[in-house]
Formats: structure tokens, sequence, C-alpha cells
């Protein structure tokens, strides 16, 4: 005879299995870095950035992921001073986020929105 799984048991492996979206906005201060999205702790995360610009004036931006919630470093840019003209949206290719890690954007104008759309799941 088959063994009978428990509620806990058919729990944890629905926890294990599945995806939790991740739809995350912010309007950016000028000339501020803002945490944007942080995976949470026994978590992976894939994601994707989408920045628009709502004013009539070219901005620039930085997009930075900051591996295990380190202190922000040139390193962690993977979009730097990118210019982005009059109603212009541009968006990343898919990023795979692990614990702690940090999606963080900065702008020069207080006209730039920011969403991180994706899934995460449990780590463990």
């Amino acid at each position: 005879m088959p063994e009978r799984l428990n509620r806990a048991d058919v729990q944890t492996n629905v926890e294990r299995t599945r995806w939790i979206p991740i739809r995350e906005q912010a309007d950016l201060a000028a000339t501020t870095l803002t945490t944007i999205y942080t995976v949470p702790k026994k978590y992976h995360a894939r994601v994707r950035v989408f920045v628009s610009e709502r004013g009539g004036a070219v901005a620039t931006v930085r997009i930075a992921v900051r591996k295990d919630g380190d202190a922000i470093d040139n390193a962690h840019y993977i979009a730097y001073d990118t210019s982005f003209f009059p109603n212009e949206d541009k968006h990343t290719e898919e990023i795979w986020l692990f614990e702690d890690d940090i999606i963080a954007a900065y702008a020069s104008t207080g006209n730039i929105s920011v969403n991180v759309n994706g899934r995460r799941w449990p780590s463990e």
C-alpha cells in the first residue's frame, strides 16, 4: 500500500514549487538611489526592470544589482547614466537574483518610473 502523505508534507511540497509574482514600482526622486526590490530570505527570483521617462526632458538612469544587500559599489551597476529621451521606455533582459539581492535605481530627474516584474520561489 502506498505511503499516505500528511497535510504538512503536501503544504511543504506546494510551497517549494509555487512561484510568487513580483510587481514592485517606484516613482524615483531626483538624484536619490532608491531600493526597488529586495529578494526575501530563502527565496530566488527572476525579474525584468522596466524604466519609463514621463516628463518632457532628457534624463539619465542608473540601475544596480546589489549582491547580498551590499552597500552600493561601482561594480553593482548594470546600467550607468543611460540616457532616456522624453516619454521613452526601456527594459532589461531577465535577471536572476538570490536571497538578499537588491535592485536599486537612480535618476537625474524626478520624472522616472521603475517597475520590477517577475517571480520568486523558495530556494529550499
